[in-house]
């Protein structure tokens, strides 16, 4: 884990009443994508990486103690999944813009991180100007989806997309933690290792 600005003021957002950057947390198990993702953030007017973490288990603590404005984050995570801790760092604050980041497909995992609270998903085979694009849309309070994604959801919202897409995929039937056992099988972890890994 590596917290590199402190917060300060209320919240860690404000301070004698003008406002401060735009704070980012950056969680990812590959240090390389977090190392370019905080050179690009840093290098933006009015953004800055307040930290960064590789694990769930060492996020909340980092999240309790700066306080960012947006989390970057991807899904899975050595520890744990990445669904899991936007439901946590929901609960703690709302407040908190999320983006998930995540090489996953967006059919599959866009509309379950909407459903946990997250207001982006990005591919990371996009540009990495996508994910500056993102954190200024959910900073504005708008989602940030794939022009795909976003017709998907409205389809979906307007009761166009159901004849189409029902029994479509059986990934649709499944929990999040079903979801998350099912790709481990895939991976060709065996029910220990995926016990073991899952803290189940």
């Amino acid at each position: 884990m590596s917290i590199r600005k402190p917060a300060t003021g209320a919240k860690g957002r404000q301070r004698e009443g003008m406002i401060d950057e735009i704070r980012i947390f950056l969680v990812d198990d590959h240090p390389v994508v977090r190392h370019g993702l905080a050179r690009m953030i840093d290098r933006m007017d009015g953004l800055s990486v307040c930290g960064e973490a590789g694990a769930l288990s060492e996020t909340m603590r980092a999240v309790r103690e700066q306080l960012p404005d947006v989390v970057v984050l991807d899904i899975t995570l050595d520890d744990g999944s990445g669904l899991e801790l936007l439901k946590q760092i929901q609960d703690y604050d709302g407040t908190i813009k999320v983006i998930i980041v995540s090489m996953h497909d967006e059919e599959v995992y866009a509309e379950r991180s909407m459903q946990a609270g997250a207001l982006g998903y990005v591919k990371k085979t996009e540009e990495l100007d996508r994910i500056a694009d993102s954190i200024r849309d959910v900073i504005s309070r708008k989602l940030s989806l794939s022009p795909a994604m976003q017709e998907r959801l409205m389809l979906q919202a307007t009761g166009r997309g159901q004849a189409q897409e029902a029994g479509a995929r059986v990934s649709d039937r499944l929990s999040d933690r079903e979801l998350q056992v099912f790709e481990q099988i895939g991976q060709g972890l065996s029910t220990q290792e995926i016990a073991s890994k899952l803290r189940l």
